[in-house]
């Protein structure tokens, strides 16, 4: 803690994080994404007034970094997904109406996309106070014996979009099918056309 005669104390902090256990509130699947700081419907007592109104300044300025320790996610439990999501941290608050600046990523990851078999290579959420909603970068690859099939996530969290790509490659509804049923699009039925093309129209 320091302090001056002409500012504000300052308070400066480094918080690291070892075999660290977060467990999520029970939202629905279709709910929107927690935000990463202040979250409405995990409050209680608060009336919508205060939810929306501006911060007011602290009696500190603050420099805190929090982050995981290298090799040591945080573990985040949910009753959406059996198995502890691994969670890098590497976030910075700082001043005296906080900001909040940095990354929270998952890493290497198995996961079931439309029943396939996949992994998160990496799933990123930058943190930027100058910016309206978090940025995105992640990349899912698909499990697949004849081909190299991947997904980029990019974007924001409120406006996310993703780019299908494949070795060998094919074209973003060839790529789906692949996925969805494991065929090219022309050896399926109608029916399961039909439902590739729902499906990209609803990605």
């Amino acid at each position: 803690l320091e302090t001056w005669l002409t500012r504000k104390p300052r308070l400066t902090l480094a918080v690291v994080m070892k075999e660290t256990q977060l467990e999520l509130p029970k939202l629905k699947i279709d709910d929107p994404l927690p935000q990463f700081l202040l979250d409405g419907r995990i409050q209680r007592g608060l009336l919508v007034t205060e939810l929306n109104a501006e911060p007011k300044p602290l009696p500190v300025e603050l420099q805190v970094t929090v982050a995981t320790a290298q090799g040591s996610p945080a573990r985040i439990i949910t009753h959406q997904i059996a198995e502890p999501v691994p969670l890098d941290l590497d976030l910075k608050i700082a001043g005296d109406v906080l900001q909040t600046s940095g990354t929270v990523a998952i890493n290497r990851y198995d996961v079931s996309f439309f029943k396939k078999k996949a992994f998160i290579d990496h799933l990123k959420i930058v943190l930027d106070p100058a910016s309206d909603s978090p940025g995105l970068d992640g990349l899912f690859v698909f499990k697949d014996p004849d081909y190299k099939i991947q997904m980029k996530l990019q974007g924001t969290i409120d406006r996310p979009f993703y780019v299908l790509e494949s070795q060998p490659v094919r074209n973003s509804n060839e790529i789906l099918s692949m996925i969805l049923y494991g065929k090219e699009p022309d050896l399926l039925d109608e029916e399961s056309q039909a439902s590739v093309d729902e499906t990209r129209a609803a990605m």
